[in-house]
């Protein structure tokens, strides 16, 4: 038979466009991955030794750490969850025997409440704030803190409060961002810049050429506010530090004033990270209602002795805190616009340090010093601990014989990691992929499924799992608060010059 016939040729592959750019156009992409490959090396030689984290074991506080009543059902304290720990912290207040008070609508949503727990205590006991999640997200760690000491009322509170401070904890104050895993609540405020009670200094805010807006406009925002969805993996870390590598060469300044620009916020950047917004948001107008009206600020009582703590996340060593006092004890200078700092209540602030337990040390830094967790803050204003001050002394006598206001930075990941998390997660709120953000509700930019991966990294940015995190956190929480009440207790603190 005949062989059969040959198998036809393989059709020639359809014709392709060319792969090959214009020489000058090889030419910039050379430079370009030149460019990325040198910040690249940079980024990797500065943040190795950072970025490799040592994983933590699993597991939840040990009991004997902060001394916990037997009657507690907390089993794992850093409950990342704002309506678990809600019900968490409302369970140990009315344990506690606590007055409880709801603070609601604070948003939109009527769901999200800020709850106020009061334990009372003798007449001359002083008064002592501790708040949570004045930062959202940031609120997990300060609510672990305060069901620890609720759990633990009777260690640090007489038989029957007779010679104890008056406390008031306020859990969640932005139950927003704590429920959606933000720092800024539902109008993208940032209530730790929010907090200014006069026309004046609201005016002195909003000066378009003041110093701090002007650095934030040029250094800042071009880093922490990009104006498209973020970039995951790698990727995403890279493009960071060539945004920030590229703004700071044309600023022409260096990685200290990058943080001051970050953290003076803006008050003319509706999206952008650390906006303070146009007036005084519902979350503190409600809260300082429902303090005149309980403390009796409002009948004239004064408080002439008290003592405020505002927990924190984010800055400094990991599982350490740093006390952060600054121009928030010196009321007169909030709407300076070189702030100082009251140099007694620094003293009293640096008392803390030394009373109670050794094994609670905690390091106190002046927010103008330029170092450390603390600094790069010195412009910063409407701070939460400032604005309670005031509003103390707002009384004839009030908060004369000790008044300080500080917070309690708990420190978390590298610094880049934080930024990071802050511009991704940002921009995932504001331009989320396909869909006209102009046209969404908070809640539905919130509850958008491309920001959850983002959200998630926030998350893990300002309250990382894992037990021995938490046993670390919160044993320095209630130190610190201990001490906070036998300062309270104390006699020969200083007072201010001229108090009466």
């Amino acid at each position: 038979p005949s062989p059969p016939p040959p198998s036809p040729p393989p059709s020639p592959p359809p014709s392709l466009p060319s792969l090959h750019a214009p020489v000058k156009l090889q030419a910039r992409m050379a430079r370009s991955r030149s460019a990325w490959g040198v910040l690249a090396a940079a980024a990797l030689a500065v943040c190795a030794s950072h970025l490799i984290a040592t994983p933590e074991p699993t597991g939840c506080l040990r009991p004997e750490l902060v001394r916990r009543d037997p009657g507690s059902t907390i089993t794992c304290p850093l409950v990342r969850d704002y309506a678990h720990s809600r019900t968490l912290f409302l369970a140990a207040a009315r344990r506690a025997g606590a007055e409880l008070h709801v603070l609601f609508p604070v948003t939109e949503d009527a769901t999200l409440t800020t709850d106020v727990a009061i334990l009372r205590g003798g007449a001359d006991g002083g008064l002592l704030l501790h708040l949570s999640g004045t930062h959202g997200v940031e609120g997990f760690v300060g609510s672990a803190i305060q069901r620890a000491l609720l759990d633990g009322v009777g260690r640090w509170r007489g038989e029957n409060g007779s010679t104890s401070p008056t406390v008031v904890f306020v859990h969640a104050l932005n139950p927003f961002g704590m429920a959606h895993w933000r720092r800024a609540d539902d109008d993208n405020v940032d209530l730790n810049r929010n907090c200014l009670l006069t026309s004046a200094q609201w005016a002195n805010a909003k000066i378009p050429d003041r110093p701090s807006a002007g650095l934030y406009n040029a250094l800042a925002s071009p880093v922490i506010n990009p104006a498209k969805p973020p970039s995951a993996g790698a990727n995403g870390f890279f493009r960071l530090v060539y945004r920030a590598a590229r703004s700071m060469l044309a600023a022409r300044a260096g990685p200290a004033s990058l943080k001051s620009a970050l953290v003076s916020g803006t008050y003319l950047r509706a999206n952008g990270v650390f906006y303070g917004g146009v007036a005084l948001r519902p979350a503190h107008a409600g809260l300082h209602a429902l303090l005149r009206a309980e403390l009796g600020l409002s009948g004239g009582r004064v408080w002439r002795r008290a003592v405020i703590v505002d927990v924190h996340t984010g800055l400094g060593v990991r599982g350490a805190d740093t006390l952060m006092v600054s121009h928030a004890s010196a009321m007169g200078s909030v709407s300076a616009s070189e702030p100082t700092v009251d140099s007694a209540a620094a003293a009293a602030a640096a008392a803390l340090r030394d009373l109670g337990d050794g094994a609670f040390a905690t390091e106190f830094i002046q927010a103008t010093h330029a170092h450390g967790a603390a600094a790069g803050y010195a412009h910063l204003l409407g701070g939460t601990d400032t604005c309670l001050a005031e509003l103390l002394r707002a009384g004839d006598g009030g908060c004369s014989e000790l008044c300080v206001a500080l917070a309690q930075e708990f420190g978390t990941v590298p610094q880049l990691a934080v930024l990071r998390a802050l511009a991704d997660e940002n921009a995932a709120y504001w331009y989320p992929p396909g869909l006209p953000s102009t046209i969404l509700s908070a809640g539905q930019r919130a509850l958008s499924q491309s920001r959850w991966y983002f959200a998630g990294a926030m998350l893990d940015a300002f309250a990382p799992a894992g037990g021995a995190y938490a046993e670390e956190v919160i044993a320095r929480g209630v130190g610190l608060f201990e001490r906070a009440v036998l300062l309270l207790a104390r006699q020969d603190v200083p007072s201010p010059p001229g108090a009466k």
